[in-house]
């Protein structure tokens, strides 16, 4: 059992050293180079939930896109949830700061995707339909009919959009 232990103390400081190299590129202001390495962690499964949860912050942080930063804050949501309903509140001092923490992250990061990322998707949105009503405009043969654009036909699709539970 000791060498299982060993082998894991191996792995987690080794992508302790990567979550730790992306936060130097971070810190440094090399946000390009950051996502790219954080990108490339944040997908692999074997990377501990702990940080992946600091790479989908990270990345949420950095990313040029609303919609995309927006997923990877939902992300480090769910995997934050994940974690805390695994390990009950005091039965690992260390474990309930590092997610106190996280959690602080999560909300000031939830404060600045907030109202500019709902009002970017509300505008995108609009674009899309109106660029749709356009380009279907002649289409008669819709089975909807001529009222219908292919943007009402998809109903509910529309009308999705990310919901922030909190």
């Amino acid at each position: 059992m000791a060498n299982m232990n060993t082998t894991h103390s191996i792995i987690d400081r080794q992508f302790t050293r990567q979550l730790n190299a992306v936060v130097t590129l971070f810190n440094a202001d090399l946000f390009d180079l950051c996502e790219q390495l954080a990108k490339q962690l944040v997908v692999d499964s074997a990377v501990p939930r702990y940080h992946r949860i600091r790479l989908s912050i990270i990345l949420a942080s950095i990313v040029e896109d609303d919609v995309e930063a927006k997923l990877y804050q939902l992300r480090a949501k769910a995997l934050w949830r994940r974690v805390r309903r695994a390990s009950r509140v005091g039965d690992n001092a260390d474990l309930d700061k590092h997610l106190d923490d996280i959690r602080e992250e999560l909300d000031e990061l939830k404060g600045t995707l907030g109202l500019d990322w709902y009002l970017k998707v509300e505008e995108d949105q609009a674009v899309a339909d109106k660029e749709v009503r356009t380009a279907t405009a002649g289409d008669h043969d819709d089975p909807m009919g001529p009222e219908e654009d292919e943007a009402s036909a998809l109903g509910a699709v529309t009308d999705m959009r990310i919901v922030d539970l909190d």
